[in-house]
């Protein structure tokens, strides 16, 4: 399939599942947007010259998406940089390895809000910026 004039964005982008996630569209002719942790800026940059070094189109854009904030600002990435986002895959997680009774509220907030949350915040922010279209 052909996904040339096409931009899309992946989080959790820097390693992993959201690695081959961004790879495939971006193999396919699309421009992707690795979306990672600030703390993984070295690996996403890694993906990104990944794609180069087999002739896709890729940038790094880093946020938490435990902030609903910067999940939006990806999308802001995206219109600067692509003029808009076309395909979204929610792919970040996180996990905290810790008894129920060694988690803190903190923890749960978190891991929701990356793992729920941000998908809901990234549908959203899709449909947004969308318009019209974005209402189904």
């Amino acid at each position: 399939m052909s996904l040339d004039g096409k931009a899309a964005l992946v989080t959790g982008a820097s390693s992993g599942i959201g690695k081959g996630v961004a790879e495939r569209p971006a193999k396919d002719g699309a421009r992707v947007i690795v979306a990672h942790h600030p703390a993984q800026r070295g690996q996403a940059e890694e993906v990104v010259n990944g794609i180069a070094a087999h002739g896709g189109t890729a940038i790094t854009a880093a946020a938490d998406v435990a902030d609903a904030a910067q999940v939006r600002g990806l999308f802001d990435v995206a219109e600067t940089e692509f003029d808009g986002v076309d395909i979204v895959v929610s792919n970040a997680a996180d996990y905290r390895f810790k008894s129920l009774a060694g988690s803190t509220d903190e923890d749960f907030d978190t891991v929701f809000a990356t793992n729920t949350r941000a998908g809901f915040v990234a549908m959203r922010s899709r449909r947004s910026a969308c318009g019209p279209a974005g209402e189904s």
